[in-house]
């Protein structure tokens, strides 16, 4: 098996942790912090008002007919700290994405901390990935910054 890759991006908002913490556990919003273009729904027999441990759940990107499932669930739940969750199915051979919440000069750094192994090429298209979620992050990082400004 390949090696685990290590992704970690930061963003800090004027918000407390409590707060910043409620936000990311609710599932609709993963869709908000989501760019557009990956057509991400989630399937609503997964819907729950607010993650905890052991919470699954599925996502659907992409568009007909090459729709991804992806399907994980949460691993390690520390409320208002930290919350972890583990694809179970999916285009990952592993995939852990720890979410972390510090507070910091009066609002919280938001820290992403994801360890992956693609399924699909893993030695040769890790370029690839890190370049996808840099460009995901990237987004999320502005929607975090958008949505908890307000």
């Amino acid at each position: 098996m390949s090696k685990s890759e290590i992704f970690t991006t930061r963003v800090w908002v004027n918000k407390t942790k409590a707060e910043v913490f409620d936000f990311f556990s609710d599932l609709n919003n993963l869709v908000l912090l989501t760019p557009p273009l990956m057509n991400m729904n989630i399937d609503e027999s997964f819907l729950a008002d607010k993650v905890k441990k052991d919470t699954s759940f599925q996502i659907k990107i992409g568009y007909r007919p090459l729709v991804l499932k992806w399907q994980s669930e949460i691993t390690d739940w520390n409320p208002s700290d930290h919350f972890a969750d583990m694809q179970t199915t999916g285009p990952y051979s592993k995939w852990i994405h720890k979410h972390s919440f510090v507070e910091d000069d009066g609002g919280t750094w938001v820290v992403d901390e994801i360890e992956y192994i693609p399924k699909l090429f893993p030695t040769l298209g890790k370029y690839f990935y890190k370049l996808l979620l840099k460009s995901m992050f990237s987004y999320r990082d502005k929607q975090v910054k958008k949505l908890l400004y307000n």
